[in-house]
């Protein structure tokens, strides 16, 4: 008997092949095909994490054009262009109520800046104008605060949220 893979010539009773290792059949059995490899499974992907969106108040995402328009309402006299724009979105009232209050806040600071202005210039008191001059840079900080409010209004505004800003959100003019 010869081994059917290598050729080597061997003994009838051996169950494999002593040079390859190739399993021998008896005599007289028909020859077992050598089983497939089963493939191995595909490794599972992990799941992709993706944030659901965040409804706003009315339950309602807003599209991207009334977030365009929330969006403009932080950006001083483009308040009016939301105003205008989008009179019966929740949304964007709700954003542009808030860039209102904050362009109003720029405005009577831009107002009693050139006051003070005016005063400093006029008065000739060394004492009154270190005063006027600590209340330039106290306007200054405050308007640091405005810039920062308009910032968290245009995050907020861009993400779809009807957030109120600190300190100015419960002020309303808009109804």
């Amino acid at each position: 008997m010869y081994c059917p893979n290598c050729g080597l010539e061997i003994q009838n009773n051996i169950k494999f092949c002593p040079n390859c290792g190739t399993p021998i059949a008896p005599l007289g059995a028909e020859p077992q095909p050598n089983p497939i490899p089963e493939p191995e499974p595909e490794p599972i992907p992990e799941p992709v994490f993706q944030p659901t969106p965040q409804p706003v108040e009315n339950g309602i995402e807003p599209n991207s054009m009334e977030k365009t328009l929330a969006l403009e309402a932080y950006l001083g006299l483009l308040v009016l262009a939301p105003l205008f724009g989008a009179k019966k979105s929740t949304f964007v009232r709700f954003h542009t109520n808030q860039g209102i209050v904050l362009c109003a806040l720029s405005i009577a600071l831009s107002i009693l800046i050139s006051f003070n202005s005016i005063i400093m210039a006029s008065v000739y008191s060394t004492a009154i104008s270190v005063i006027l001059g600590l209340f330039n840079g106290l306007y200054g900080l405050v308007y640091c605060g405005i810039i920062a409010l308009s910032i968290i209004g245009i995050i907020n505004a861009v993400k779809g949220k009807m957030k109120a800003l600190p300190i100015i959100g419960k002020i309303k003019i808009l109804k």
